[in-house]
């Protein structure tokens, strides 16, 4: 699995980023190459008063550590697309 992180979206004092997982697949045919890409929602990052916690699409809810844990230097690769969009 390959994840990134979408463009983050500022609401007042939310800003909400949803981490995707992606798929791309290239395959030979006959008469040249097909090409198919996805990419689905995993978690939503919510970061307000510099907190940052997420939640999945069973509703469930995740702290830092966990976010972390599951997506090793997600929030470091959050804050830095932050500092890009300011």
């Amino acid at each position: 699995m390959s994840w990134t992180i979408d463009t983050p979206v500022r609401s007042g004092s939310l800003t909400c980023a949803a981490i995707v997982e992606t798929e791309l697949s290239v395959r030979s045919a006959k008469f040249g190459v097909s090409g198919l890409g996805m990419k689905r929602p995993l978690l939503f990052l919510l970061v307000r008063g510099g907190e940052v916690n997420a939640i999945d699409m069973n509703a469930h809810f995740y702290e830092a550590e966990e976010i972390e844990y599951l997506y090793p230097n997600a929030i470091a690769r959050l804050t830095s697309l932050l500092g890009e969009t300011a």
